[in-house]
């Protein structure tokens, strides 16, 4: 079974971030990314992106997801961030779940 992807609140948010950081620096390092983890908070908290988290069957996280719509004059995209999955499920078993993001969001 795929997780359940959840945009999360501000308030929520903050309850996962001791899950989402460590997963977010590895990518961050792993990647060679000049970007910092504060630099995400600052935009989760800015509410310019939203941090998603994936809940396995027993509701504990599974992996994240980061996205932030992107708005031009033109058009209205959602930009996936940072995507981090774990063993169970992997990022591709999630479009679906990111379709109903992006139509909710256009």
């Amino acid at each position: 079974m795929i997780p359940e992807l959840v945009p999360l609140t501000i308030e929520a948010a903050r309850k996962y971030w001791p899950y989402a950081q460590p997963l977010i620096e590895a990518l961050r390092v792993k990647c060679n990314e000049r970007w910092q983890v504060t630099d995400v908070w600052d935009e989760i908290e800015d509410r310019t992106a939203v941090l998603c988290v994936a809940f396995d069957e027993q509701k504990e996280p599974a992996g994240i997801i980061v996205y932030q719509v992107a708005t031009t004059a033109y058009s209205r995209d959602l930009h996936l961030w940072i995507v981090c999955e774990n063993s169970v499920a992997r990022a591709a078993d999630y479009w679906p779940q990111i379709r109903v993001i992006r139509d909710a969001n256009r």
